[in-house]
């Protein structure tokens, strides 16, 4: 077990973490000169806050945070995969973890 425990009633550290996701890939759009800019949004369910990727009115799940603020690698769209954690939830305040893996883990 992680450390860090995280209480799914405070969305206020997944709205940051989110804004930032957001910021890191507007400015990577900006840096490129294109359009291609992800939009990430969060769900709060009973287990796991799913992240989604956005683009052109298509979503995707590019991961889920557990109660421990580990990430899991989507499974399905409603599911992780449970063989191992890809990182944690404080990796996701880096910008080169967000960008390097904009298509999943």
């Amino acid at each position: 077990m992680n450390a860090f425990s995280f209480d799914f009633s405070d969305a206020s550290l997944i709205d940051s973490i989110i804004g930032q996701m957001n910021q890191f890939s507007l400015e990577q759009s900006q840096s490129k000169n294109t359009p291609f800019v992800y939009e990430f949004n969060a769900s709060i369910g009973r287990k796991y806050i799913k992240i989604t990727r956005g683009y052109a009115g298509s979503n995707s799940v590019w991961c889920f945070i557990d109660a421990d603020g580990m990430l899991w690698k989507p499974a399905s769209y409603n599911a992780p995969a449970k063989n191992f954690p890809r990182g944690t939830i404080e990796d996701l305040r880096n910008e080169k973890f967000v960008m390097n893996n904009i298509y999943g883990f």
